[in-house]
């Protein structure tokens, strides 16, 4: 029961308060009256075109370079003005910071790459930046998307292949994930970063037409999908420093692109106060060496004008504001555990869906029958595993989050198999134990870094081709490789190797996925996102240049498209990449805005299969024998089809006029060739394109 005078003292207190509130809004009006750069319900053009209004000189300076904090990278705030602080983060495999074990360490891009699957790029997108933002991150530096042209990179895990339509396809879903979560992606490193060898000295010598046909397609991409920034590179383009160069920010960044967002440097890689930031850097890092002090003078003598400051601070305000890093307040912490059991999950997809199987003699794979006995070997099963690569890309994990190999088979082989591991390291023990089992599965693999090329294509010798062809000698022999790369495979050949698997650098849930493609628990989906070479010789360019010029003579002719220039025939092509069933391709249909054709699983399993599609062009334009320009990846049920159109625009008709500067489609016969590699050619067609 309420009594009245409860009832009025309640009252009473609800009409005092709305009063006081009413007194405040009188006289303490909203933020936004003051700071009008704070009203949200503007665009984020006018908001920063109103805070610039307000700012000083030295607030703007402030705002183009970084300080020493607790990221990887810093740019402390203006608590005055409302301006949060940036706080930088590595990536591109995992959050890099904090202790380890707070992060997930999901398999590296190259790894995803393989997996040719766009939805799960965007799916690692969303869960890598949510631990991003979880650790108080506002930019991550990533994606990555320097190509593969040399199978020595050191940094080639941390992109997605030699191809440029399929990583600009995978890194563009990979921003959209990233910047879901309300942070700003960083795309890098612009551009021609190909090698570590000398990375901070050299000149990457690019012709106009490879650099637009080619490196600058990932980065096209992102920009495309609303990437907020772009990191330059160390080294020079064309003989000038990448973050002073004038031709490759201004006028293709933000010239041809219509980029809006800002250029930060690579650590360490400004060179210059006036060039940088008359040519289009707007952030140096990781300190104010060249954007500081001197940066400031050179604003007041005019050789940097009040104008060219202000755009370079708005280009880093426009994307904080879109964002909504104005909007809310700091969250997250270096300390905070981001793990979750989706991100696991999200680790095991990438790690199993990005798993190559190269050969499978016999079909000998999935495991089961009459196999009864496993013997287990190497020491990348267990001791020394193959996880994730070195440099500012590292994921600090901890080995109670490893799944290693050995422990994913002997989980899933249960009561049923009896799994005898062995390291390998003792000599002729190893085949002991493969001799005295049913099949023996080696693992191996190879790592490589930032900072360093490999200096070497091939697998360890005594834990890596002696081992494996020891044990072949032995018994019939699974063959499973970790690598950032390609690697060599003169054992692949070999009757008694049944089978090889290829899995780049896995990650944490390596032998979850390990297992359960291996028992069939999940049908192999992944194709090569690289060229394997049955030798060294035949990659063109052959490996790192070590003089002060990397001169990209091959032009075009990256990767696959230079093995089928020169009629080379690879040990594993690009796109190849087998399944425990089959798919059959007809009834194609072309034209100059699509390409369809029925697609059916002819085998007994269900699976998914990646149908590409590769233009040949009109002789006239002097393009590669083969390009890939569209895929799909469809999961098919044993016996069912599905008719497949794969969309054509001008972007994927299009080659870069070095006369007129500018896009254009040639006119003639166009080949279409759809299959399932860049060798394993199922239908063949063409169409006319007339002006």
């Amino acid at each position: 029961m309420i009594l009245i005078s409860d009832y009025n003292r309640k009252y009473s207190k609800i009409l005092n308060l709305s009063f006081f509130l009413f007194l405040i809004m009188i006289f303490n009006p909203p933020i936004f009256a003051e700071q009008p750069w704070m009203d949200a319900s503007i665009t984020a053009s006018e908001r920063a075109d109103l805070l610039l209004e307000a700012m000083t000189a030295e607030q703007k300076v402030a705002m183009c370079h970084g300080a020493w904090g607790a990221y990887t990278g810093n740019v402390p705030g203006i608590p005055e003005l409302g301006i949060p602080a940036l706080c930088l983060s590595d990536g591109p495999q995992g959050a890099r910071i904090g202790p380890d074990g707070n992060v997930t360490c999901f398999a590296a891009p190259i790894t995803l790459a393989a997996s040719w699957n766009v939805d799960l790029a965007l799916a690692f997108g969303r869960a890598y930046g949510a631990e991003q933002k979880g650790k108080g991150t506002n930019i991550t530096l990533a994606p990555m998307m320097n190509l593969s042209r040399i199978p020595q990179g050191g940094r080639n895990w941390e992109g997605y292949g030699e191809d440029p339509f399929l990583s600009a396809c995978m890194a563009a879903a990979e921003v959209k994930g990233i910047q879901s979560n309300g942070i700003i992606a960083c795309a890098k490193h612009f551009i021609g970063n190909e090698q570590e060898t000398n990375r901070g000295s050299n000149s990457s010598a690019i012709d106009d037409r490879t650099l637009h046909e080619v490196y600058l397609q990932p980065f096209k991409a992102c920009i495309e999908a609303g990437a907020g920034s772009l990191m330059g590179a160390y080294n020079k383009v064309n003989w000038t420093y990448s973050c002073e160069n004038s031709y490759i920010m201004n006028t293709v960044i933000y010239g041809e692109l219509g980029f809006k967002g800002f250029i930060m440097s690579d650590w360490g890689a400004t060179h210059s106060t006036v060039p940088s930031a008359n040519n289009g850097l707007s952030l140096e890092m990781p300190g104010s060496g060249y954007f500081g002090g001197s940066l400031l003078r050179a604003v007041k003598n005019g050789d940097v004008s009040p104008q060219r400051l202000n755009l370079m601070v708005k280009r880093i305000l426009v994307p904080m504001f879109e964002a909504g890093l104005f909007d809310r307040k700091p969250e997250g912490s270096t300390s905070a555990n981001v793990t979750s059991p989706s991100h696991t999950q999200t680790a095991q997809d990438m790690a199993a869906q990005g798993l190559v199987l190269l050969k499978n003699t016999g079909n000998f794979l999935p495991l089961g029958g009459s196999i009864k006995k496993i013997a287990l070997i190497g020491e990348a099963a267990d001791s020394r595993p193959i996880v994730t690569g070195g440099g500012s890309g590292n994921v600090p994990y901890t080995y109670m989050q490893l799944v290693t190999a050995k422990e994913g088979i002997k989980d899933r082989a249960g009561s049923q198999f009896d799994v005898a591991y062995d390291a390998g390291t003792v000599p002729g023990r190893a085949t002991s134990v493969a001799a005295g089992a049913d099949i023996a599965v080696v693992v191996v693999g190879v790592n490589s870094s930032e900072a360093f090329d490999r200096l070497s294509l091939s697998l360890p010798a005594d834990h890596g081709n002696r081992l494996i062809k020891s044990v072949a000698a032995a018994r019939k022999t699974i063959v499973v490789v970790y690598s950032p790369a390609q690697v060599l495979m003169p054992w692949a050949d070999d009757p008694n190797i049944v089978a090889i698997l290829w899995g780049g650098l896995p990650g944490q849930e390596q032998g979850n996925a390990l297992a359960k493609i291996l028992f069939g628990d999940i049908n192999p989906s992944g194709k090569l996102p690289l060229t394997f070479a049955e030798k060294a010789a035949d990659y063109v360019p052959a490996g790192p240049e070590h003089g002060r010029t990397v001169w990209y003579s091959e032009r075009l002719l990256i990767g696959y498209r230079g093995f089928d220039s020169r009629n080379t025939a690879p040990l594993f092509p690009f796109g190849h990449g087998l399944s425990y069933t089959t798919f059959g391709y007809s009834d194609l249909q072309c034209s100059s805005t699509s390409v369809t054709f029925m697609l059916t699983n002819t085998g007994i399993r269900d699976g998914a299969e990646v149908a590409q599609l590769y233009l040949g062009f009109p002789e006239s334009a002097g393009e590669p024998p083969r390009q890939l320009k569209g895929f799909k990846r469809i999961f098919l049920n044993a016996g069912k089809s599905q008719a497949i159109d794969i969309p054509l625009t001008d972007n994927e008709l299009s080659i870069w006029d070095i006369q007129k500067k500018k896009w254009a489609v040639p006119e003639g016969t166009f080949k279409v060739y759809v299959g399932s590699s860049s060798r394993d050619i199922r239908l063949t067609g063409s169409f006319q394109v007339d002006k």
